[in-house]
């Protein structure tokens, strides 16, 4: 009798909850996840990761523990472990003894890495994780439209529905056994007793656990934690964070569909048996790379919720490309992912890894916003993998957009990305004087001035304000002119590594010989790449965004503003400036001094706020899946009721534009940068007198 290892499941709520939940979808038609606003994860974020941690890095012995544990407390079980999901699938195969149907539940392992090896090997595979909810006899309702909403305590929102010790014999049962196979991917197990923890609908799992003939649990390498506390805990963050996979995506059972309760029940001899199966399928190959942190991934899914590429109707979803990368590792060894190595995984044309598992589409709508990355518990670097999926295409096949194509090639022949421009680098100056630093070496201060704000029509304004208002302050301001050349930041984000890789180089050396100690940017792409990026070649200058040296020169007295802007203002946070570098306050500061108390805020903003779209390189994209995302953007600043959408970035500045003529609103609705909204309200400040650099000093 296959009696005693601790089997746990858990549950989105309990079943008088979903019961109340859904009686007030039926009377009042309320749908949608709700999520209290003021429930701070940090806590469960720190204690999950480092849960992940330990088990990344103690990996080989957590596995070791748990064989042995099993072996010796459970010795009625059967246990193997296996490399691949083809020896998996051999397991199975052997287990199932004549066995031709399979039950599995929602476990990616499941679903995405056994079933085609299963299917293949003849067995008919069905998913018995498929449900309606009766509301006492008034509806039927699915689970996946059932509005949700968290308790205060997050940890007893996902309860133990069913505790088991092993499978209950066929006399104890209230279930008939049938003639079939459970295949159940589970979500944690403890090394140190073996407890199983799945994270599934009692009556979806319950059936199979209740009446399969055979039960395989099969256990990924990266599910194994400490302890049963750990396993828990762990099981628990995965409906935290991924409230999508747990509530949203169970869907309908397809017609024609076979049913384990169509299944006739059978009388059999013994009891009914419990096999384990260990999957590694790369994952500890996967902790010699540089990508080992891929490792900590626990499938949740709040990456994908809070993805502007995903939510506008494209097929990106940074869940898929990480576990996918997990997935198909063994396909091309482990080499290219060493650390030190620059060699990126094979490609068939379009397609990357497993025959088009990963396809260029998603590759290419990734706009490296970071949100994916802000919302993950356990930090895994998102933006990393695909940009390094770029580099192969790029680099190494040569495969990309004709856009692509065009920008990089004029980065390297004319040193920015916008051909067909009308504009040379000094034309924004015309009207100003400021000198380029070979004109006169005396200045404290070097205007990086980027390509965009010196070459596209509408963002030379923006220049335009920022030098008038350093000059105003009295600032000793020098800019390259026509020695500028693209930072590299689009080469780098495209995938063209040895592109940046020349212009961070050259523009560090240029930099240097002129003697450059402070450089203001005005967009935050070149901010990042200049002060995060050019120092791993390098550099050591100090760099400040413009809205920061703005802020430093009115509070230091430098440069005067009048509150006179009398229109209600939003602030779009631009995510190279946010969520990559932390900047929040400066921007927000200079606008209530413009505007006193008509600053609203969007429903997204900091760290929370909704891509332009623009980023990652898809300035230079045609957006043609889903919907734009720079409009989905602008319909949360036109609900709030403003004259004026403030941002901070010429990527930002030029998407929004082109959304309010999509949207005719170009009357009600005013995009401007922040250094405009400055500069039309500042004062000459009287008896400037020699350079005032104390608010550059201070900064």
């Amino acid at each position: 009798m296959n009696k005693g290892l601790p089997i746990l499941i858990l549950e989105p709520a309990s079943n008088e909850k979903i019961e109340n939940t859904a009686r007030k979808l039926v009377w009042e038609g309320r749908q949608g996840v709700k999520i209290t606003e003021t429930i701070n994860l940090d806590d469960i974020k720190r204690l999950l990761k480092r849960i992940r941690e330990y088990s990344r890095d103690n990996a080989n012995s957590l596995q070791r523990e748990l064989e042995t544990n099993l072996a010796n407390k459970f010795p009625q079980t059967t246990i193997k472990s296996a490399n691949d999901f083809t020896d998996a699938a051999n397991y199975i195969v052997e287990i199932a003894d004549g066995i031709k149907i399979i039950s599995t539940n929602n476990s990616r392992l499941v679903t995405h890495e056994l079933r085609a090896v299963l299917e293949a090997s003849g067995f008919n595979v069905i998913n018995s994780y498929l449900n309606e909810f009766e509301v006492k006899g008034e509806k039927a309702i699915r689970y996946w439209e059932l509005p949700y909403v968290f308790d205060k305590d997050l940890r007893g929102a996902f309860e133990v529905s069913a505790r088991m010790e092993g499978l209950e014999p066929p006399a104890a049962s209230t279930m008939e056994t049938r003639d079939y196979l459970a295949v159940l991917g589970v979500n944690a197990v403890s090394a140190e007793d073996g407890t199983v923890v799945l994270l599934q609908h009692f009556s979806n799992i319950l059936r199979d656990l209740k009446q399969a003939r055979k039960v395989i649990l099969v256990i990924g390498v990266d599910k194994i934690v400490k302890n049963s506390e750990e396993a828990l805990f762990q099981a628990q963050c995965t409906g935290i964070f991924g409230l999508e996979s747990v509530v949203l995506n169970i869907p309908s059972q397809p017609r024609g569909m076979t049913s384990v309760t169509e299944l006739a029940p059978i009388s059999i001899y013994g009891n009914r048996e419990l096999h384990i199966i260990i999957l590694d399928n790369d994952r500890i190959n996967l902790l010699q790379s540089k990508a080992r942190d891929l490792f900590l991934c626990i499938g949740c899914t709040a990456c994908n919720l809070q993805c502007p590429a995903r939510l506008s109707g494209k097929p990106l979803s940074p869940r898929e490309i990480v576990l996918n990368l997990k997935k198909h590792l063994h396909e091309f060894g482990v080499s290219f992912l060493e650390e030190g190595k620059t060699k990126t995984p094979p490609t068939v044309h379009h397609q990357t890894l497993g025959d088009g598992v990963i396809t260029g589409d998603e590759i290419w709508a990734c706009t490296t916003c970071r949100a994916c990355m802000e919302a993950c518990p356990v930090d895994v670097r998102h933006i990393e993998s695909i940009v390094g999926l770029r580099q192969n295409l790029v680099m190494e096949q040569t495969v990309m957009p004709d856009t692509v194509k065009t920008a990089l090639r004029s980065i390297e022949s004319r040193g920015h990305p916008w051909r067909g421009t009308r504009y040379t680098r000094t034309a924004w100056n015309q009207d100003i004087g400021i000198k380029t630093v070979a004109e006169d070496r005396n200045f404290d201060v070097l205007y990086w001035v980027g390509c965009t704000e010196a070459l596209e029509d509408r963002s030379i304004r923006v220049a335009q304000a920022m030098g008038k208002l350093m000059k105003k302050a009295g600032i000793k301001v020098g800019f390259l002119g026509d020695e500028e050349s693209c930072c590299g930041e689009p080469a780098r984000r495209l995938g063209n590594e040895y592109l940046f890789q020349m212009q961070a180089e050259r523009n560090i050396e240029l930099l240097k010989n002129y003697g450059v100690k402070t450089i203001v940017a005005g967009c935050p792409h070149c901010y990042h790449t200049l002060k995060n990026e050019y120092p791993q070649f390098g550099s050591n200058f100090k760099v400040m965004h413009h809205t920061q040296l703005i802020a430093k020169l009115i509070q230091e007295g430098e440069l005067t503003i009048a509150n006179n802007v009398e229109k209600r203002v939003t602030f779009h946070d631009p995510c190279y400036l946010g969520r990559h570098n932390g900047i929040y306050e400066p921007p927000r500061w200079i606008l209530r001094k413009l505007t006193g108390t008509n600053l609203v805020e969007m429903g997204q903003n900091r760290n929370k706020s909704f891509c332009c779209g623009g980023g990652g390189g898809r300035m230079w994209l045609e957006e043609r899946i889903g919907r734009r995302i720079s409009e989905m953007r602008l319909e949360r600043a036109l609900e709030t009721g403003v004259s004026i959408l403030a941002t901070a970035c010429p990527y930002c500045l030029q998407m929004f534009e082109d959304a309010v003529k999509a949207k005719n609103v170009e009357e009600s609705l005013k995009v401007m940068d922040i250094a405009e909204l400055v500069e039309k309200s500042a004062l000459v400040t009287p008896d400037l007198g020699a350079c005032k650099a104390q608010a550059l000093k201070k900064s």
